[in-house]
């Protein structure tokens, strides 16, 4: 039998980000198609949480109309919000671990 899914929350390039643990590929492939950036991890996936600027869009992708179509990206706080399901999957230690760098309006979303 699988291990349970759960999430982790880490430091990455400055950021307080998702870890996510034991994610069936199809709900990797979901999240992605709701526009969340996902980095494989060999075995966990980092949800890199950044918002773009429209002028951000058009520099990665080159084009307006593309940029227009690109979905801006999440915050930490956004992705929590708009996946409130996952909240209940944070591991209590790692929140611990990074709640004195949140934001009063990130730890409001998590310590639901």
């Amino acid at each position: 039998m699988g291990e349970k899914c759960k999430i982790t929350l880490d430091i990455y390039e400055g950021s307080i980000v998702p870890i996510l643990w034991n994610f069936p590929k199809s709900e990797i492939q979901s999240l992605q198609e709701e526009g969340v950036e996902i980095l494989n991890l060999n075995g966990s996936y980092l949800v890199y949480v950044k918002e773009y600027s429209k002028s951000e869009q058009v520099e990665r992708l080159g084009d307006k109309g593309l940029a227009r179509k690109f979905h801006q990206g999440y915050s930490l706080k956004s992705f929590f919000i708009s996946f409130p399901h996952y909240v209940g999957l944070v591991e209590a230690l790692s929140l611990e671990k990074v709640k004195p760098f949140l934001s009063e309006d990130e730890l409001n979303v998590l310590l639901v």
